[in-house]
Order: C-alpha cells, then structure tokens, then sequence
C-alpha cells in the first residue's frame, strides 16, 4: 500500500482534497438547518456523485495499475527468468568455452611440447651434425696445413736442389764457357796463324801468277806481234795495189774461224780511196787461211775478232 501510494502521490492528494471538500460542505448544511434533515444541494450531490465516480475511476486506475503492475511484475519476472536463463546459457557457453580454452590450451600445450621437443631434437641432430661438421672441417684444416707443411717442406727441398743444380749448371757452363773461350781463341789464333800463312802463300802465288801472266803475257804479246807480222807479210804478198791509188793505209776488222779461214772482212777505216780498200779486202780473202795459234784463249781474245792497220806500199 504505502509503495502504491508512492507511486500515485497526486491521487492520493486529490482523493484527500475532495474528501475534505465533501465534509466541508455537509457540515455547512448541518449547522445552516439543525433542527429538519433536508436533502444535500444539488451541487453537494454533483461533487458527491463526482467524487463517487472519481473513486470509482481511482479505484479503476489503481486495479488498472495494479494488472499494469503485475504484467510489468510478470514481464520482469520473465525478464529475470530470461536475464538467469541467458545468463545461464552464458555461464554454460562461458563454461563451456572455457572447458573447450582448456581443452585447446592443453592441445596447444601438448602440440607446444610435441613441437618443442622436436624442435629440441633437431636442433640437437643440427647440433650433432654441426659438430660433425666442425670436426670434420678441423681434421680436414689440419689436414691441409700437415699438407701445406709438407709441401713447404718440399719445395723448400726441391728449391734448394734447384738453387745446388743451378750452381752447379752455371759452374759447368762457366767452365764450359771457359773452355769454349779458350778453344774459340785458339782457333782464332790458328785461324789467324793459317790465314797468316795462307795470306803469305796467296801473296806468294800471286806474285807467282803475276810474274807468270807477265811471262804469258809477254809471250802472248810476242806471239800477238809474230802472227800479225806473219798477216802483214801474207797480204803484203797477195795485195794488189790500184795503179791510180798505189799507196794508203787502211783499217780492217776481220772475223777468223779456229780453222785460219776468214768469214768476214770490213773496213773500220778508209784508206780515202775505195779501190784501195777493195784490195785490201781481197789481199785477205786471198792469204786465207791464216796460221793459228794453238792457245785457244789466245785465238778467242785476240784473232777471232781482230782489227789490223794495212800498210801494203810500205
């Protein structure tokens, strides 16, 4: 009651007012007329009948109230029941999420270690095998260094023998060289020696050969002067001089075959008469063939081709 009358404070003051208002009036009534009842004033009867439907209709308003109240009752009843349903639910679905969370988080757990221990195991295979490695690429360094000081060692070695030999080569070709030297200037020397003596014995046949080809020489020139005499004399004796040009000289170039035999006969130069160089001419085909000399150099050089000065009238 009192939460309903707090919840309607403005009814509850109209409710008292008209009630206030209604004795007012009666008790004006009463003292107006005390000794005969009357009937109330048609006004007081209006207010009364007014005031009869006003607590009916506050009586309407509050029952109206009162089912608007238990609906709101019922809805919030339905509401809580709905509030603690879902609620409900959510604990169950927070439950249950929170179930399925652990059941994930221990599946990721055990997946985490799974991983984690494969993980651990590789690494430790990687670890091994890096090891191996390590160890591997130790033995193959040291390896390489006993080779490295192994093949320092040999060709130090074979450097130093190289070094011995190429002393040894360049002592044996100094010696070589040495003697190459020496034989080189003794065959210089005999070189030298023989060429001195050939240059004595070529200056000594050449002397010779001089002294010899001035012999030849001499003894060509003697025989040169004999056979061409001999010609003079022969054409002297075949010559036959014109009767009007019995004297001259005349210049001829004659051609002899090995045999004596002229072949050709012309006048190099004029006697200045023409019969005297035709018989010139002719005295010479005429004492063909000439004696010879046997020195077939001789013959080539000076009698094959040679040039005789005709003086028959001498």
């Amino acid at each position: 009651m009192i939460k309903m009358i707090l919840q309607y404070p403005l009814a509850l003051v109209a409710a008292v007012v008209l009630h206030l208002v209604i004795v007012g009036l009666f008790l004006f009534h009463v003292e107006q007329t005390p000794d005969k009842p009357k009937s109330l004033p048609p006004s007081i009867q209006a207010v009364a009948i007014q005031a009869g439907q006003y607590q009916e209709q506050l009586k309407q308003a509050v029952k109206k109230k009162q089912q608007e109240k238990q609906r709101q009752e019922e809805k919030k009843q339905k509401q809580v029941a709905a509030k603690k349903k879902a609620k409900a639910k959510k604990r169950a679905a927070e439950k249950k999420r929170i179930e399925e969370k652990k059941r994930a988080d221990k599946k990721a757990r055990d997946e985490a270690k799974k991983k984690k221990a494969a993980a651990e195991k590789k690494a430790e295979a990687l670890r091994l095998k890096k090891k191996k490695a390590d160890q591997l690429a130790k033995k193959k360094k040291e390896d390489k260094k006993k080779k490295e000081i192994a093949l320092k060692k040999k060709q130090e070695k074979e450097k130093k023998a190289k070094k011995k030999a190429k002393k040894l080569a360049e002592k044996k070709k100094a010696e070589k060289k040495a003697k190459r030297l020496l034989a080189e200037k003794k065959k210089k020397a005999e070189a030298k020696k023989r060429k001195e003596q050939q240059a004595r014995e070529d200056e000594m046949l050449e002397m010779m050969a001089e002294e010899e080809a001035q012999t030849r020489l001499s003894l060509q020139q003697k025989e040169i002067s004999k056979y061409k005499g001999l010609y003079q004399r022969l054409i002297g004796q075949k010559f036959r001089p014109p009767a009007a040009f019995p004297k001259g000289v005349c210049t001829v170039r004659v051609k002899l075959l090995p045999s004596g035999s002229v072949v050709d006969v012309t006048v190099a130069r004029s006697s200045g008469n023409a019969l005297f160089d035709a018989a010139c001419k002719k005295a010479f085909h005429k004492a063909s063939p000439f004696p010879v000399p046997k020195d077939q150099a001789l013959f080539n050089r000076e009698f094959r081709n040679m040039t005789i000065i005709l003086d028959p009238g001498k």
